[in-house]
């Protein structure tokens, strides 16, 4: 599987990382009444503009396009935004279930988690979106929420990743055509949009 980061080096000069389908709502009833409930299972979605102002870029944008096959075949990407991020190494105090929405991370240095950064298990990211408790930033275990939920069990132990996290995405078919008709036109600037490919 190709990583974007290896294969593609060119400057992106903006992204958006989104869940999308993390909520379901119900019709609005005779009385007025709506239901909303949380879906955890939603998924990521992507879109990054990357700058195209050389033969160079023009040839390593086009070149990756045609090597995904539309949305045949799934890359690795993350985000480059990567404020909020600990600057110290957690792993998992706690095996985790496909499904959960909640994950207990062990740190073994004095650090405080905030909700908001990104990171990665494998080749799936989450973001924090909540802690229970107020980290007091002590080293030891530290309980949060995440979204979306995990996609897989996961061992104690396993490595946290917060420096680089990236997950497996796939073209949006739209996307590429459109990518392929910027470039035709000699448009410096190129977005793509991607989703989570399973």
């Amino acid at each position: 599987m190709a990583d974007l980061r290896a294969s593609l080096t060119l400057l992106r000069r903006s992204e958006a990382w989104w869940i999308e389908n993390a909520f379901a709502m119900s019709g609005v009833s005779a009385t007025g009444q709506e239901q909303t409930v949380q879906a955890p299972s939603g998924r990521w979605r992507g879109r990054t503009t990357f700058a195209v102002n050389t033969p160079e870029e023009v040839l390593s944008l086009r070149g990756f396009l045609f090597s995904l096959d539309g949305a045949a075949n799934p890359f690795l990407i993350g985000p480059k935004d990567l404020a909020g991020r600990p600057t110290v190494a957690y792993t998992l105090a706690a095996a985790a279930a496909a499904g959960d929405t909640q994950i207990t991370l062990r740190r073994t240095v004095a650090d405080v988690l905030v909700r908001g950064p990104y990171f990665a298990l494998g080749e799936r990211m989450h973001a924090i979106s909540r802690l229970p408790a107020v980290d007091a930033g002590d080293p030891g275990d530290v309980l949060v929420e995440i979204r979306p939920w995990l996609r897989q069990a996961h061992s104690v132990g396993q490595a946290v990743n917060f420096a680089s996290p990236r997950l497996r995405m796939k073209l949006v078919p739209a996307s590429a055509s459109a990518a392929i008709e910027r470039i035709a036109r000699s448009e410096s600037e190129v977005p793509l949009e991607f989703v989570e490919a399973f």
